[in-house]
This record gives structure tokens, C-alpha cells and sequence, in this order.
């Protein structure tokens, strides 16, 4: 009886560390939106230049063409969806699985991104 205990018991504990289809795909979509934001942002810095900061009106104007971005508008939404994806995910695999798998996705896709179609990301401007 001890013994199909034991094995009944090793099942579930390796049962706990395995990931769904699902739960692993909703992961990965939270941390591409997530992570597809701060590319489409550092593009955008990197596109515009330097924020002008001798006046309100120069600011508002410099955050006002960034956010009427197509990147940065598409980001928003993948921002505004991330979280949803990211509790859909929690719902099907324990936090202490989901987060370091999310964790090294989105060093997978910045990592990436960074390659894409902006080699500009990794140069810093001289001003």
C-alpha cells in the first residue's frame, strides 16, 4: 500500500511542475504584448529624437506624436490585454511555474525584437 502511495504521490508532485497548452500559450501572447510595448516605445524614442524640454507646450507635443504612433497604439492595446492574458494563464498553472516561464519569454522576444526590423535599438545617439 506504501508503495502506490509513493508513486501515486511522485505523480502529482511531477504533475505540479507541467505546463498546459493553453496556460503556456497565454503566457506567451501576455508576455509578447508586454514586451512588444517597450520595443514599439524605444523605436519610437529612437525615431523622434530628443524630448525637447524648453517648454509644456514642446512636451505635449512630443508625447502627443509618440502616442498617435501605429506601434505605440497597437502596444497600448497588447498592454491593455497582457494582464488579461497573464490571469487567464494563472488560472490554469501555479505562479511559481508561470512566472520564470514568463520571465524568460520576454527575454526571448526583447532579445529578438531587438534584431527585427530596427537594427537602431541597440545605438545610443549623439546629441
Amino acid at each position: 500500500m506504501k508503495l502506490s502511495k509513493r508513486s501515486s504521490d511522485s505523480k502529482n508532485s511531477s504533475s505540479a511542475f507541467r505546463v498546459s497548452s493553453s496556460a503556456f500559450s497565454l503566457i506567451l501572447i501576455s508576455a509578447l504584448c508586454d514586451s512588444y510595448l517597450s520595443y514599439a516605445v524605444k523605436y519610437t524614442f529612437n525615431k523622434q529624437g530628443k524630448i525637447n524640454l524648453s517648454s509644456f507646450l514642446a512636451i505635449v507635443n512630443y508625447v502627443t506624436e509618440m502616442l498617435v504612433s501605429p506601434l505605440i497604439l497597437i502596444g497600448i492595446i497588447g498592454l491593455i490585454l497582457a494582464p488579461i492574458f497573464w490571469i487567464m494563464a494563472l488560472q490554469k498553472t501555479e505562479l511559481s511555474i508561470a512566472y520564470p516561464l514568463s520571465v524568460v519569454c520576454h527575454l526571448i522576444f526583447i532579445s529578438g525584437l531587438s534584431f527585427f526590423p530596427c537594427k537602431k535599438l541597440s545605438q545610443h545617439k549623439k546629441y
